[in-house]
């Protein structure tokens, strides 16, 4: 059974203020609110989580390796001499 999610809640799940939700439901970028009453509305959390599964991602590149033991100061360098510099070379 699906639960349901009060504005505060979705707000704390998808970090963007309850304003900016309505602003992205009238644009029709996120799913709107079931009405629970005349008063009381939800959005269902699978709803919410189809929205933030459908997000891009970031494409910051692959993770800087660096060699603790030699301090290396280039991101992305290897010493090729330290096993955690050869492992991380792979």
């Amino acid at each position: 059974m699906d639960r349901l999610l009060r504005a505060q809640e979705v707000t704390d799940v998808v970090g963007l203020s309850r304003q900016y939700l309505y602003v992205l439901i009238k644009q029709g970028k996120f799913p709107p609110p079931k009405k629970l009453n005349s008063r009381a509305s939800a959005w269902l959390q699978s709803d919410i989580q189809d929205w933030i599964e459908s997000r891009p991602t970031a494409n910051l590149g692959p993770a800087p390796i660096t060699c603790p033991s030699h301090k290396h100061e280039e991101a992305g360098a290897v010493c090729g001499s330290c096993e955690q510099c050869f492992e991380g070379s792979k």
